[in-house]
């Protein structure tokens, strides 16, 4: 059983390392051009929407976030916590993914699994291979097209952190890379843990993802509001039932957009009211986070992979065995 386990894990990581190699040769190399001219083609159809929030779309949709933190508006975003939602990542890839699953539920299960792959292809090179952007498209292809996974979920995305990393080693650098790998770790602890209630989950899950991510943020906004967590419980749900769905249907139906306009204005009012309101505030003096960002992302996967389990080894391996089968003796 052993051998077995250890062949099959084997084979997976051979196979993701073929598939990684084949993405890297015929996308980051030789895209580059084809990128940009999606880009500058999704800027100028986007330029078209008659709207004062075209640079909101924008940011979104395509990741256009040039001057974006010099806006006044933006600044409540900063204070909760919640300013990496207007910056395209693998978050933005999950909630796109989601709504063209539900947009392609009609077709046959094949069908729709290459629409929705070919659609977040034309997203990341809209977006222009950002970095946390082609990390989700990796992490899609692999859920995808490797069948049975034998890893937990969170070494999972430790792999593929690793395999981002050897495509493109720059990108360990980069703050919105180190992000998006902070929230999909958060994300995949939470779920390595059994709770019933739906509120309950969600609660986890923003818990572990701002933890997850709370030290890099620092490197954004050197002070945040004390409310980052019930900030983070209301804006991650909002954000792909709400945000993400308007911004793709604004962008297609363009004479929505005063519809939006009104959504959008009432959704700053609010961050602009709960930023403010509560004077207490976190503060960090860090300016050399990016140095130490995946150090702490790693350490974090540690405490969740080695000590956790120590404490609380009964429970944390009985969901572990429901959910991916008989892994203790294999992975301890």
């Amino acid at each position: 059983m052993h051998c077995y386990s250890l062949m099959k894990l084997v084979i997976w990581v051979g196979v993701a390392l073929l598939q990684i190699l084949f993405i890297k040769l015929n996308f980051l190399n030789s895209l580059e051009k084809i990128s940009l001219g999606f880009h500058l083609a999704a800027y100028h159809f986007l330029e078209k929407i008659p709207s004062s929030w075209n640079w909101f779309f924008e940011a979104i949709l395509i990741g256009r976030n040039e001057g974006l933190r010099g806006r006044p508006e933006m600044q409540s975003f900063f204070t909760l916590g919640i300013y990496y939602l207007l910056v395209v990542s693998g978050i933005h890839v999950l909630a796109l993914e989601k709504a063209l699953q539900k947009s392609f539920r009609f077709f046959p299960t094949k069908v729709k699994n290459r629409l929705v792959f070919f659609s977040l292809l034309v997203f990341c090179l809209i977006n222009r291979n950002q970095p946390p952007c082609f990390r989700a498209l990796i992490s899609y292809l692999l859920n995808k097209n490797m069948g049975t996974k034998p890893v937990l979920q969170g070494d999972l995305q430790f792999i593929i952190t690793c395999l981002c990393l050897s495509i493109q080693p720059a990108w360990i650098s980069s703050l919105s890379f180190q992000l998006s790998c902070a929230a999909t770790l958060g994300i995949a602890m939470a779920s390595s843990f059994k709770v019933k209630h739906h509120f309950g989950r969600r609660l986890l899950s923003t818990v572990l993802c701002t933890v997850s991510m709370g030290p890099l943020l620092f490197y954004i906004q050197p002070c945040v509001s004390w409310l980052i967590i019930p900030a983070n419980i209301v804006a991650l749900p909002l954000f792909e039932a709400l945000i993400m769905p308007m911004s793709l249907i604004t962008a297609v139906a363009q004479p929505l957009y005063r519809i939006s306009e009104k959504i959008l204005a009432a959704i700053f009012k609010l961050t602009t009211y709960f930023a403010y309101f509560e004077k207490p505030a976190l503060c960090l003096d860090e300016q050399k986070l990016k140095a130490w960002g995946l150090i702490y992302i790693v350490a974090l996967y540690s405490i969740w992979r080695l000590i956790i389990p120590m404490f609380y080894s009964t429970r944390f391996w009985q969901e572990q065995d429901r959910v991916h089968g008989p892994l203790r003796k294999f992975l301890l």
